[in-house]
């Protein structure tokens, strides 16, 4: 999460997606991202980015890669917003 402060690559956001896919949770996930900065993010800002996908364009190589979820920056957009939701 703390690397989408200096760059915006789709394959960080796909990332982000598959952790939560995975079963760790968006709470935990900030609070590390926070922990790793110093808590010189905020909670609420980071929220914010993560739900914003305009933010985020694919890299020209990221098919490359051995993908397990093909997905849209719309439909991460959509999962993290309603993860989120879920586990307050």
């Amino acid at each position: 999460m703390e690397v989408m402060l200096r760059r915006s690559n789709f394959r960080d956001y796909y990332d982000i997606y598959s952790i939560l896919k995975s079963g760790i949770s968006t709470n935990n996930l900030v609070f590390r991202a926070l922990t790793y900065s110093s808590n010189k993010l905020k909670s609420k800002n980071l929220l914010a980015m993560l739900t914003n996908r305009s933010r985020f364009t694919r890299d020209t190589h990221f098919e490359q890669l051995q993908l397990t979820y093909t997905v849209a920056t719309q439909e991460i957009e959509d999962y993290i917003k309603s993860y989120s939701q879920e586990h307050k």
